[in-house]
């Protein structure tokens, strides 16, 4: 995990994508989510490293995966907060 400027970090060598994950006023923003749920939970574990702000977004760069940010709210637990994957 490289921390790019304060506030963004991107996992490089996590799979075939990066994951970049950027600081928002409500929380973690995650950019792209990886190939598989293993990826993003690798990626997610790296981030808690870093920091403890809750995951509140997620922005994809390719449309190959729309399972991609359902996966991200499952992990983080945002479906249970009441959150929209939508």
């Amino acid at each position: 995990m490289y921390e790019v400027c304060e506030g963004v970090w991107c996992l490089v060598g996590n799979g075939l994508s990066n994951q970049t994950f950027v600081r928002g006023p409500e929380g973690i923003i995650a950019i792209d989510t990886g190939e598989s749920v293993e990826e993003m939970r690798s990626a997610l574990d790296h981030l808690r490293r870093v920091t403890t702000e809750p995951v509140v977004g997620v922005t994809l760069t390719r449309l190959d995966e729309p399972g991609d940010a359902v996966r991200v709210a499952e992990l983080e637990g945002l479906f249970r907060a009441g959150l929209s994957t939508q």
